[in-house]
């Protein structure tokens, strides 16, 4: 509804098969997608137009406002959020998880953190990677900006379970990974923005360092 999508696809599976596929206009989900003619159910009487579940229009609002909350909210850079609504409530609430990593008491979170911020750093690299004719140099150059941000990010977090280690005997567990890290960050300023020659003298020499 919100992105304009003409139709909707929908699969329905029963322990794992696929029994059917619907294919419902955007207009149509408020009354159809829940109508059990649409859920598989064809014994059930069909109506030209039963009433509608939910109104668009509120959809549309209820998410504005939320993306307004976020944006008011959601603050501190390289922060991950968590958003919670408990079931048959209407009141949300926004956890910053990386504060909870500065406690330095959930040791978990800290890790996980750490993975994610590498994770979509390697997204960005993979991003530039296979869609260079679309991206032009300003914009490889933000993604290039943005990917060392999370990489120095992940960085940080490893050092800060390498304190947590200490006491336990652990250090140096992640010396591996973040080796690669490392490198990672060091490919960033490899890249070129120049002509296809450049780019490929930053391929090859990734290439080489593999084998």
């Amino acid at each position: 509804l919100m992105a304009n999508v003409p139709q909707l696809a929908l699969i329905l599976r029963e322990q794992g098969f696929v029994q059917n596929i619907k294919l419902l206009r955007t207009e149509d989900i408020p009354s159809l997608m829940m109508h059990p003619s649409t859920l598989g159910d064809e014994s059930a009487p069909s109506s030209a137009h039963p009433p509608p579940v939910f109104d668009p229009n509120i959809v549309e609002m209820n998410a504005a406002m939320l993306l307004r909350f976020l944006k008011t909210n959601c603050t501190r850079e390289n922060s991950t959020y968590l958003l919670r609504r408990a079931a048959n409530t209407t009141e949300i609430q926004l956890f910053d998880i990386s504060s909870i990593s500065e406690l330095r008491v959930q040791r978990k979170w800290t890790w996980w953190l750490a993975l994610c911020s590498y994770r979509f750093a390697c997204r960005l690299e993979q991003l530039q990677v296979t869609c260079p004719t679309h991206l032009d140099g300003a914009t490889r150059r933000e993604y290039r900006t943005r990917q060392r941000s999370l990489l120095h990010n992940t960085l940080n977090l490893f050092e800060q379970l390498a304190d947590m280690d200490d006491g336990s005997g652990g250090k140096g567990r992640h010396e591996t990974i973040g080796a690669a890290v490392c490198e990672h960050l060091a490919d960033t300023y490899l890249w070129n923005d120049g002509e296809t020659e450049g780019d490929n003298v930053g391929v090859n020499r990734r290439d080489s360092s593999s084998k």
